[in-house]
């Protein structure tokens, strides 16, 4: 009885332990010309276990800044919305220009039944009233997860 369970056991944990991960590669359209709204933006999904991964120009100039690995991801917070969408947040410091950099935090939406994004940056520490934002249209992909 015990053999069983335990063979049990080891054939159910290797499928529980895969979690399903869903990619999208989004592109935006952002009304202010300022480049703080990319014009694409890759994200992995891992619904399961609560995480997520973002990857576009921004994220790619903040660790350009901070001397990481270019395409290096993010790990945003994520959570789950009663609408079933996606609510991701994440902090980057971002050149401003040659002697300053700002902080900026990003909070994206993504609804996975009509694959569609909104993008909003707002910058804390500076006060700034303008508070970039774009809207966009996902596509599934299953070549690339930045997991």
């Amino acid at each position: 009885m015990k053999l069983r369970t335990i063979t049990l056991i080891l054939a159910i944990s290797p499928a529980a332990a895969q979690a399903e991960v869903r990619s999208y590669d989004c592109e935006l359209h952002s009304i202010q010309a300022q480049g703080w709204i990319p014009s694409r933006v890759i994200f992995s999904v891992d619904a399961e276990n609560n995480q997520a991964r973002v990857l576009d120009g921004a994220v790619m100039a903040a660790n350009e800044l901070a001397g990481r690995d270019e395409e290096m991801p993010m790990n945003p917070k994520l959570k789950a919305t009663r609408k079933g969408e996606y609510q991701l947040s994440w902090r980057l410091t971002l050149p401003a220009n040659n002697t300053r950099q700002l902080r900026a935090a990003y909070t994206a939406k993504l609804n996975p039944a009509d694959n569609s994004l909104s993008l909003r940056a707002k910058f804390p520490m500076d006060n700034v009233a303008n508070r970039p934002g774009g809207v966009g249209d996902c596509k599934p992909i299953t070549s690339r997860s930045l997991f």
